[in-house]
């Protein structure tokens, strides 16, 4: 039997960031990925950005979008698309909203992803909200993943609330470990 490794995050450097500065008003909701249409739920994005009329979403990553897809989003005053950013960078950016969203289409394509950003999200003390896709779907917390039809009130209810968490989340060194493990044949807690 094959053994899987999954993916981590780089927990202490999330919890050791300073939150950048985004400015206005929020609350200010986030998602760091790779923007486009196989991954990203579009009208998703938009039904949540209507949803909470006083809200900032945030769309930060390396942008492969269609143009219309990039004019539906840019045509909401809401939401702004940041572009890529350095990696040493995504700890700021996730630690500075007050919601991280994963709006994620559900695809076969995106339930076969073991996305690092539910590692990284849930590093974070901010609360999550995903649709069921992209390794949010295995992870065992309590109201993070909901459907794309309560996606938005989800979100709505998280940025209402604001609460904060703490939250065990695997590093690389504990993959790194497993993975020696796996190639020494004992226990992972040797």
């Amino acid at each position: 039997d094959a053994v899987v490794v999954s993916n981590a995050a780089d927990v202490a450097a999330i919890r050791r960031a300073q939150p950048r500065n985004l400015g206005g008003d929020g609350p200010h909701i986030g998602y760091v990925g790779t923007l486009h249409e196989h991954r990203l739920d579009v009208g998703l994005v938009l039904k949540t950005a209507d949803a909470i009329p006083a809200c900032r979403l945030h769309l930060v990553g390396p942008d492969s979008l269609s143009e219309v897809a990039r004019a539906q989003l840019l045509s909401n005053p809401r939401i702004t698309l940041h572009g890529a950013v350095d990696a040493a960078d995504v700890p700021s950016w996730l630690v500075a909203f007050d919601v991280l969203i994963c709006p994620h289409v559900v695809t076969p394509f995106t339930l076969s992803l073991d996305a690092i950003k539910a590692y990284e999200y849930l590093a974070t003390p901010r609360p999550v909200v995903a649709t069921p896709s992209s390794g949010f779907q295995d992870l065992a917390f309590p109201g993070l993943v909901v459907s794309a039809d309560g996606f938005p009130a989800a979100v709505k209810e998280a940025a209402d609330r604001r609460e904060s968490f703490q939250r065990e989340v695997p590093d690389w060194e504990d993959r790194a470990r497993q993975f020696a493990a796996a190639l020494l044949g004992v226990d992972a807690r040797g």
